[in-house]
């Protein structure tokens, strides 16, 4: 069975820099992987040290074009088939980027036909994970797959947590089906573990994960340098992976956060 993590949260907070750490260390179990950058933005693919050449987006405008290569060709396999082949392959994992539309037409038939064949693709791997971006509304349109673990991602500030909060809350305007919640704070410096948490607390989250301020990571990031390569040492390579060892072992239980 398929298990799907997603990760939002506000710009700035180191959300990218989180899943593509996460995926390196979920990689560890060496089982099949679909990672999915649902950012408009698409920067998933540097964390990771990869390349990416076409996107979500593309298929959308392709199956919308009427391309007389494709004339012969139902919109369903050819949006099937153009899926495929936007798919990125690696050895260790596969990489999905959904990039942003051109132009203001309507792309309601194509999402429809997407949502499906990411579903019944999504099946093929163990675990997928994708990196959202802000709103949880791209997440809802993307695919029809639970989500089992969301995680929301925020830096320690005040507005940053009210964000978080917002996320939380649009999941359950939007009715996104997610069996569990996780808020993890990022960028945290020690002596503001204590005060962060309360005001984590008092928002009314209950598991909450806290990420170390890190200047080897920045430092990666200002140069554009893989952060996958962030030297086993890094306080924030650490906890990441300290983090998925537990989520393996609990992933059927609650998430238990530090």
């Amino acid at each position: 069975m398929t298990y799907t993590i997603a990760v939002a949260g506000k710009g700035g907070t180191g959300k990218t820099t989180f899943t593509g750490l996460l995926i390196n260390s979920l990689l560890k179990e060496k089982e099949p992987l679909l990672a999915v950058d649902a950012d408009p933005s698409m920067n998933l693919n540097e964390v990771l040290g990869i390349s990416v050449e076409s996107s979500i987006a593309d298929i959308r405008e392709s199956a919308l074009k009427n391309d007389p290569n494709f004339d012969s060709m139902p919109k369903d396999r050819l949006v099937e088939y153009l899926l495929h082949r936007t798919l990125i392959e690696t050895k260790y994992f596969d990489l999905l980027a959904m990039g942003r539309p051109e132009g203001k037409r309507c792309y309601c038939f194509v999402n429809n036909l997407l949502r499906r064949h990411l579903d019944a693709l999504s099946n093929q791997y163990k675990y997928v994970v994708i990196d959202n971006e802000a709103g949880m509304e791209h997440l809802s349109r993307m695919t029809t797959r639970d989500v089992d673990l969301l995680i929301i991602l925020s830096d320690p500030s005040h507005r940053g947590l009210l964000t978080a909060k917002r996320i939380h809350d649009l999941v359950a305007e939007l009715n996104i089906p997610v069996k569990r919640e996780l808020l993890v704070i990022n960028k945290l410096r020690k002596e503001n573990c204590a005060q962060t948490t309360n005001n984590a607390i008092e928002l009314g989250f209950s598991s909450i994960l806290m990420l170390p301020h890190d200047e080897t990571a920045i430092s990666f990031d200002e140069d554009g340098i893989p952060l996958v390569d962030l030297p086993e040492t890094t306080p924030l390579k650490i906890a990441i992976e300290d983090f998925a060892k537990q989520l393996l072992k609990n992933k059927t239980e609650k998430v238990i956060a530090t």
